[in-house]
């Protein structure tokens, strides 16, 4: 069962939230009900930015790409922002990488690294 958090200065809804849970539910091939979710409304100016995180087992890079695509561009619709101002991800077991979306372009993450090498 994904469990989906989402992060925004926008207020959240319980329309809005069940919309996204519903959108990510339905990109994996799965029930409306079978992602939990929650929102975190953050301080800020105002809307128009958001970030959302899956976690739990990934579905392969292509459908959790897929996944992640369809959940930024229902979150910038959602929040008001222009495409790729919001990000999706879904960390990964593999060290140092995760899979990220914007809703205008999907990629793997680079490992992870700092000054000392790779995290």
């Amino acid at each position: 069962m994904p469990f989906l958090q989402v992060t925004s200065p926008s207020p959240a809804t319980p329309a809005a939230i069940a919309d996204l849970a519903a959108t990510l539910a339905r990109e994996l091939g799965l029930p409306p009900d079978a992602v939990v979710a929650q929102w975190i409304t953050t301080t800020g100016t105002g809307g128009g930015t958001g970030t959302a995180e899956v976690r739990g087992t990934t579905r392969g890079r292509d459908a959790t790409s897929r996944a992640l695509a369809a959940l930024a561009r229902r979150l910038a619709e959602t929040t008001g922002a222009p495409p790729g101002h919001v990000l999706a991800t879904w960390p990964t077991t593999e060290p140092g990488r995760s899979i990220t979306g914007t809703g205008t372009d999907l990629h793997p993450a680079e490992p992870a690294t700092h000054p000392g090498g790779t995290a």
